[in-house]
C-alpha cells in the first residue's frame, strides 16, 4: 500500500483539482459521510498520494481555485478539512467567540488558528516552546501561552488534537 492522504494535481482531461481523501457513504453515516463506520482515507484501502500517479473516485476531486498554488492546495485536505469541521460544523463558532487551540504548531491546530481568526474569533493557543507560540501568533492567534498557563478569560471552544503530555505540540 502506498501512503499519503493529501494532494492536488491535474486530471487526465486537464482539470486542476484538490484531493478530498476521505471516502465514505453519507447514507451509512446518517447523512454524514465522515460518520460512516466503513469510511476510509486514501492509503487505508487504496493507494495514496505518495505514488507518482493515483486513481481515485471522481467524488474525491474538488476544483482547485485559480489563485492558489498546487503546493498550498495539496495541504488543504486532512488538516484544514478537519479544522474546518471542528470549528464550523461541530462547535459552530461565530465572530466574537473565544477559541483555545492546544498545541499551536500541528497541522490541524495551525489550520484551526488561521480559520478561527479569519472568522472573527479571538484565538488563544498553547505551545511548549517560544518558537511554537510565536508561530501561533504569526498564524493569527491573539496570544499564545505555555501549556497549563492560566488564560486571561474563559473560552467558548477548545480545539484539542495533541493527546497526552508526552506528545510534542
Amino acid at each position: 500500500m502506498v501512503l499519503g492522504c493529501d494532494g492536488a494535481g491535474v486530471t487526465e482531461d486537464g482539470r486542476e483539482v484538490i484531493l478530498h481523501s476521505m471516502m465514505g457513504d453519507a447514507d451509512r453515516g446518517d447523512g454524514d459521510a465522515t460518520l460512516d463506520p466503513k469510511r476510509a482515507l486514501l492509503s487505508e484501502t487504496i493507494d495514496g498520494t505518495l505514488a507518482d500517479w493515483i486513481l481515485v473516485p471522481d467524488e474525491l476531486l474538488v476544483d482547485k481555485p485559480e489563485g492558489i498554488t498546487f503546493v498550498d492546495a495539496a495541504c488543504l485536505g486532512i488538516a484544514w478539512g478537519t479544522a474546518y469541521r471542528m470549528l464550523f460544523t461541530r462547535a459552530r463558532i461565530r465572530p466574537g467567540d473565544t477559541v483555545l487551540v492546544q498545541g499551536a504548531s500541528g497541522g490541524v491546530s495551525s489550520a484551526a488558528i488561521a480559520l478561527a481568526a479569519a472568522a472573527g474569533a479571538t484565538v488563544y493557543a498553547t505551545g511548549r516552546t517560544e518558537e511554537k507560540r510565536q508561530f501561533a501568533i504569526d498564524n493569527g492567534a491573539a496570544a499564545a501561552f505555555e501549556h497549563g498557563e492560566r488564560l486571561p478569560k474563559r473560552v467558548d471552544v477548545v480545539v484539542e488534537t495533541v493527546g497526552g503530555g508526552d506528545v510534542g505540540s
